[in-house]
């Protein structure tokens, strides 16, 4: 399957959640964890942890804004993909 559809996937599943999230409005009274990972081979990657208590609407906002972008993206890219298939496929000389 391809990538771009797979990650879209994820990133919808992760834009209900933290949008359940927001709504609820459950997270006042929480803190929040942020885990940053960067890096693609194992033992590789740089992993920071957040812990914060305060300004959290905010946060998840600017998160849930991120995964939207990230989400239109890979969809643009997905829809540049499918076109040049279908051009590669069906405009293609034949001989």
């Amino acid at each position: 399957m391809n990538s771009h559809l797979e990650r879209i996937r994820v990133l919808d599943q992760q834009i209900t959640k933290l949008d359940q999230i927001l709504w609820s409005k459950q997270y006042q009274a929480a803190g929040l964890k942020i885990e940053i990972t960067v890096g693609v081979e194992p033992g590789s990657d740089l992993t920071v942890e957040l812990g914060v208590t305060s300004d959290l609407e905010s946060i998840l906002m600017s998160v849930l804004r991120g995964l939207i972008d990230c989400r239109k993206w890979r969809l643009a890219q997905a829809e540049l993909d499918y076109k040049e298939l279908k051009d590669f496929f069906f405009l293609r000389p034949t001989t």
